[in-house]
């Protein structure tokens, strides 16, 4: 849930969660705008719908948590996939309830709206899955979220990750410097959506894992997105071009050195059996 910044300020955080009135009302604002703003980034898109498309099949309930405009919810929902969509936006659902009206019957997606943790805490599994992309976690409080999707997706289901990495908004060199030396550390940019300034942290994928999910997921793969193409080639290169290019990024951005100095980082994770 994050379109390109107006501006932003790097500095040394802890990972906490932003706050939620301000998300509410700047997604409110950028709700009618929304879909359009994130065009560019319609290759991103695409490779994640290859990997939710290999992982769930029709009848499989999938948690969407932080699902905006209901990009990812309408195409699952598409497939057969029974989604329940989270937002803490009533804009934003607004949109994606006008979008799915009357399209879907059976495979409409349940919406809810509130903050993600607290309407996560009142669901019951099991689900087949959850799925969270452009930057929606990047604003809450991880330890609380990956224990809701702990107790929620049942053994062996997927939970997909779409974050904002350590790399962006800051200089390669000395990121891969901190990578290669192991001192990364969360850093928090600060997103002018319009009126409101937005506190994201910027993670490693690798301490992201190991901090919060390892206990109860299983790491099948993470690689970074944006080390390659950047919003320069976005804006200039052929969809088709920016497709390829996203397939390599995919590849040989799973490099542990590499994984987190893109813009953002896929973390691809399976819940363990026991």
């Amino acid at each position: 849930m994050l379109p390109g910044p107006d501006s932003h300020r790097a500095n040394g955080t802890k990972v906490v969660a932003a706050d939620p009135s301000a998300i509410r009302r700047a997604f409110d604002d950028l709700a009618a705008r929304y879909d359009r703003d994130l065009e560019r980034d319609g290759w991103i898109r695409r490779l994640l719908w290859r990997r939710f498309d290999s992982l769930f099949r029709a009848r499989d309930r999938v948690i969407d948590a932080g699902c905006g405009t209901g990009i990812d919810t309408l195409h699952l929902a598409e497939r057969g996939v029974q989604v329940t969509s989270i937002d803490a936006s009533p804009g934003m659902l607004a949109k994606l309830r006008a979008k799915a009206d009357g399209r879907l019957g059976e495979t409409a997606p349940v919406t809810l709206l509130g903050d993600l943790n607290a309407v996560l805490s009142e669901l019951a599994g099991p689900f087949d899955g959850l799925i969270s992309s452009f930057a929606a976690l990047n604003t809450v409080t991880l330890d609380v979220f990956s224990a809701s999707a702990a107790r929620l997706i049942r053994p062996g289901g997927h939970l997909v990750c779409h974050m904002l990495a350590a790399g962006y908004h800051r200089r390669r060199l000395p990121l891969l410097w901190s990578a290669a030396t192991g001192r990364n550390t969360p850093a928090s940019v600060e997103v002018h959506l319009g009126p409101e300034a937005i506190e994201y942290t910027n993670l490693d994928p690798d301490k992201v894992y190991e901090q919060f999910f390892a206990p109860s997921f299983q790491r099948v793969a993470c690689h970074t997105v944006g080390l390659i193409v950047s919003p320069f080639l976005e804006k200039r290169l052929p969809e088709s071009a920016l497709d390829v290019l996203g397939a390599v990024e995919s590849r040989l951005g799973a490099a542990p050195v590499v994984r987190g100095l893109g813009r953002f980082f896929v973390l691809d994770l399976v819940r363990r059996t026991r």
